[in-house]
């Protein structure tokens, strides 16, 4: 499956499902989608779509959560405007459309009945109730309700997957910093005490810094393989968090995601 988008030619975003053995696609349209999607049970899918609003006098494209039906039809899960407000809107870069990027919101996660968001231009995890909308949980970032030690430096990030213990991602590591390194992390969540501790994380000894993308993906049997975006390298974790393995691109490659699988459903 991919996403598609052209806004210079006025090509409406898609979520295009390619037959594994070639053919035409299915096509669902996704209007002001971007960045990343899950499929849900019923056939649609989840993605995250610009929400631009007016603040004084500035268009400023936060996001929100839309789900997206095979039938044309769509709902509005959750929108970052209902819970955040803007603040320096002249210092924030235009995009090419010319609005303000506020949020950046750049990937989700669905498990349990619970969207996980990850704001890369606030620094934040949000967790929402897949049904009704509602906001279960700001996990790090300014005005968070989940504090923990990493608060002074909790994002920019990606990637957010529930875990049994909390949640696992990949951490970009501060911008416009010469000393600044990417990691992945999983943090054990405290819902009692509105908390957030690290359970473990992996550095590569803090020389890499993937300034975009990256994820952390549980591998079958045990431990994790790291992609570190924009940096163009991978890496495999054993159960101790350990590397055992790594591929580079050259410079100027990126490994934007990676996903471990132990067999693959179909062969071309």
């Amino acid at each position: 499956m991919a996403m598609a988008q052209d806004p210079d030619q006025g090509v409406a975003p898609a979520i295009l499902r390619y037959p594994i053995h070639g053919g035409e696609p299915e096509v669902v349209i996704t209007p002001g989608a971007h960045h990343d999607f899950v499929e849900l049970a019923g056939g649609g899918y989840a993605t995250l779509v610009a929400d631009v609003r007016t603040v004084d006098g500035y268009a400023v494209q936060g996001d929100a959560l839309v789900e997206f039906e095979p039938d044309g039809s769509s709902r509005t899960v959750w929108t970052v405007w209902d819970h955040e407000r803007p603040l320096g809107i002249e210092s924030m870069g235009e995009l090419v459309s010319g609005a303000r990027d506020w949020s950046h919101f750049n990937s989700l996660s669905l498990a349990d009945g619970a969207y996980w968001l990850s704001s890369y231009g606030l620094g934040a995890i949000y967790r929402v109730d897949a049904d009704s909308g509602e906001l279960l949980a700001k996990i790090g970032g300014g005005n968070a309700d989940y504090h923990g030690a990493d608060d002074g430096a909790f994002g920019p990030q990606h990637a957010p997957i529930a875990t049994a213990a909390g949640v696992l991602l990949f951490k970009n590591g501060a911008l416009g910093s010469t000393d600044a390194y990417s990691e992945a992390v999983e943090y054990r969540l405290d819902d009692e005490a509105h908390a957030y501790a690290r359970a473990w994380s992996y550095d590569a000894d803090q020389t890499i810094h993937a300034l975009m993308l990256g994820n952390v993906d549980p591998v079958p049997g045990g431990g994790h393989l790291v992609a570190w975006g924009s940096a163009g390298r991978a890496t495999l974790l054993d159960e101790e968090h350990r590397p055992i393995w790594e591929a580079a691109h050259p410079l100027g490659s990126t490994f934007a995601y990676a996903h471990a699988a132990d067999e693959l459903s179909a062969i071309p």
